[in-house]
């Protein structure tokens, strides 16, 4: 006669972190491949702040279980981070047979200096798009120079007026 055996639940993966801001993040996690042949329940998250002394202690995040709507709902908003900070975050699921190992942590997470909300990214980012598009109208005007000056109706002497009659 066979006997099923019950137990907590196997480690999470590693968990990602992303939306990361100054004082906040989203931490995103997975089913353990292993149950435990019993639901999951919930889910321990905990983090660690990373400082130029070492790897501190594993601090917990959410002080009651994480117990998602649905399995398909498995992530968190951690706030309450310190900014310019470096983090790591992990997790142990939990089953009615009670809580399993944590799992491997998550890659090294800086929160940023957002100003405004607006994370320097995004100003990187929209800053490059600006030069990117001060560079493109740069080349076409270098560019539509070289076609009028050898190929083009105005003629040399008049290029510059030639463009200028042709903005407008």
């Amino acid at each position: 006669m066979p006997v099923a055996v019950s137990a907590v639940p196997g480690a999470p993966a590693a968990p990602k972190v992303y939306n990361i801001l100054s004082t906040s993040c989203t931490v995103r996690y997975q089913l353990p491949a292993d149950d435990g042949d019993a639901p999951v329940t919930g889910y321990h998250l905990e983090r660690r702040e990373v400082t130029s002394g070492g790897e501190g202690e594993w601090e917990p995040v959410n002080q009651t279980v994480n117990q998602p709507v649905n399995q398909t709902d498995l992530e968190l908003v951690v706030e309450h981070l310190k900014p310019r900070s470096r983090y790591q975050f992990r997790v142990a699921a939990e089953n009615r047979f009670g809580v399993g190992e944590y799992g491997q942590p998550s890659q090294f997470t800086n929160t940023d200096n957002s100003v405004g909300g607006v994370k320097p990214q995004y100003q990187i980012e929209m800053n490059k798009n600006i030069l990117d598009r001060t560079y493109s109208a740069r080349r076409f005007f270098i560019f539509s120079f070289v076609l009028s000056f050898y190929f083009g109706s105005c003629g040399r002497l008049s290029w510059l007026n030639c463009q200028l009659s042709s903005a407008r």
